[in-house]
């Protein structure tokens, strides 16, 4: 059975009251509920997940630089606009389920089956590239119960988990009706930033090695083939930026994953390992900016943090605006001979109803 915190039945979830004014009591609040539901209903580390959405500005450069001048000029290169939308997550134990990537570009599908670039997403597509109730089932019923089960399966776990993030638009309601042995759990709105555990620390680890594996590719591209950053750059395609998904993705560690949860539940964080958001952000950021003096721009820290922590709200009112420049699919239209077809196959078989003394409606 799904249980929410739309629900005031389950679990004692919603008979606390939370108030958008008080985030810091309202994360501490639903820490103590959590934690009694969790062990109240015996669940493993393994059987406890939280997942996000985040934008990746697949292309972006840091605003100074020339690229990006450049392409605000010049409307063929203004793919610094362009965003895609991913879901990400994991479980307490530091396992990370597959990239969930959202996309405008229908044709993309059919070229990324051809090669390896789905074995690092589940790939979808829509016209402005955001999450929707219909494609956030399509995750939650094909790609997520799937993989939780094998991977509970694989691990000897029982087949139940409890999942949860904070409540979007886009969640379809109810949940009760998808699947049973899953408990969906929805996290006070305003608390994201304070226990969300993919908020601590994995996101901004993504997108931080993303960001060096780009870096680190014109490099390779300025070393080996002598090719000028501008020309990666126009080269550089969305299918690169999936393997470079997967790259990234791959990197975010298991300590990781396992420390973005010390501020929801920390009993179950190593506490040997450890994991410092700040400090292992910062060791990528340095990285990333003496990528960038090879490529003979002269970054700093704080422009990497800029283009890791782009806020998502302002930059989809920008991409808005320039969501007509996209090249859409063509669509499927009659032609003047189709039509004429169609019209003669219907005129034939009216004559085949008359013929045979039949009125449109009845059975002869």
């Amino acid at each position: 059975m799904v249980s929410s915190l739309q629900n005031p039945t389950h679990h004692n979830f919603h008979s606390v009251n939370f108030s958008s004014d008080t985030a810091s009591a309202d994360a501490a609040k639903f820490k103590d509920i959590f934690l009694k539901f969790i062990l109240n209903e015996g669940y493993m580390p393994g059987q406890i997940f939280n997942v996000d959405k985040t934008v990746l500005y697949w292309k972006r450069m840091p605003e100074w630089s020339y690229i990006h001048k450049e392409a605000k000029t010049m409307p063929k290169l203004k793919t610094f606009k362009d965003r895609l939308t991913l879901l990400l997550g994991g479980n307490v134990t530091g396992y990370k389920l597959k990239p969930f990537m959202i996309y405008h570009s229908a044709k993309l599908g059919s070229l990324a089956r051809k090669g390896k670039h789905m074995l690092h997403v589940h790939y979808r597509h829509n016209k402005k590239a955001q999450m929707t109730a219909l494609l956030f089932e399509d995750w939650f019923m094909h790609c997520f119960i799937p993989e939780v089960k094998d991977y509970c399966r694989e691990n000897s776990i029982p087949s139940k988990f409890c999942w949860f993030w904070t409540v979007l638009p886009a969640t379809p309601a109810p949940l009760e009706i998808l699947t049973k042995n899953v408990k969906v759990v929805f996290l006070p709105s305003n608390t994201t930033s304070l226990i969300q555990p993919m908020n601590q620390g994995a996101l901004a680890m993504f997108k931080a090695y993303y960001l060096q594996n780009m870096f680190s590719q014109a490099v390779e591209a300025k070393d080996n083939e002598d090719k000028e950053l501008r020309t990666f750059w126009e080269e550089f395609s969305v299918l690169n930026a999936i393997l470079n998904i997967g790259r990234a993705w791959k990197e975010v560690t298991k300590e990781c994953m396992n420390g973005i949860w010390k501020n929801l539940l920390k009993m179950y964080v190593n506490s040997i390992k450890g994991f410092d958001k700040d400090g292992a952000v910062v060791e990528i950021n340095k990285k990333i900016v003496s990528l960038g003096k090879c490529l003979d721009l002269e970054l700093e820290e704080e422009d990497i943090r800029k283009l890791i922590d782009v806020q998502d709200v302002e930059d989809l009112i920008e991409f808005a605006e320039e969501e007509e420049e996209i090249e859409e699919e063509p669509e499927q239209m009659f032609t003047i001979k189709a039509m004429a077809e169609a019209f003669a196959s219907i005129e034939h078989g009216m004559k085949l109803f008359s013929k045979n003394g039949c009125e449109l409606g009845t059975i002869c």
